[in-house]
């Protein structure tokens, strides 16, 4: 996923050197907005999609970081589950509450990785903590100083991420095998 993302940037970054609005062309073509009912991949798409280079970078500080975690605490079906319902929790929160006309970025992902962590979080590192305390301190701020921050997308997507986590602990088919 980090290297579909990356690949991405780079093709956007080309265009715009060439003068060619692709970017602008994915975002109408793979924001969630209010066409999601005709285009339900809009619903997962609009993760694919930043804003700029450094929209992206600052999502994939914590994808990485916390991809990490939750794939080697629940393996990589669970990893792969709670991306699938971050982002689809991400995009639901934003369509239900957002009022901007259209969302594009990985921070959903981001967010609902970083709680999925939680239910697990003394086994973390401190880097693991630093960035949960940040991405904590975000969210309200995003609301208050940010307009045009998808925040309602943060906040449903960190609570589908966290329950998903939740259950995915008591049930062993997700689960990853113990070690031997």
């Amino acid at each position: 996923m980090i290297l579909v993302l990356a690949a991405a940037e780079l093709v956007f970054a080309i265009s715009s050197a060439l003068d060619a609005p692709l970017r602008e062309q994915a975002i109408s073509a793979f924001a969630a907005n209010l066409a999601w009912t005709a285009e339900p991949y809009r619903l997962i798409s609009y993760g694919f999609i930043h804003a700029d280079y450094l929209h992206l970078l600052f999502n994939l500080v914590p994808i990485v970081l916390f991809s990490d975690a939750v794939s080697l605490r629940l393996g990589v079906r669970a990893w792969a589950f709670l991306s699938l319902l971050s982002l689809a929790g991400g995009a639901a929160g934003f369509l239900l509450f957002g009022v901007s006309p259209a969302m594009v970025g990985a921070s959903g992902l981001a967010y609902g990785l970083a709680a999925a962590s939680l239910p697990f979080w003394r086994q973390l590192g401190a880097l693991h903590l630093l960035v949960l305390a940040a991405l904590a301190v975000l969210l309200p701020v995003s609301v208050w100083y940010a307009p045009g921050t998808a925040w309602e997308a943060h906040a449903t997507a960190a609570i589908c991420g966290f329950a998903g986590s939740l259950l995915i602990e008591r049930v062993s088919d997700f689960r990853a095998p113990a070690p031997e």
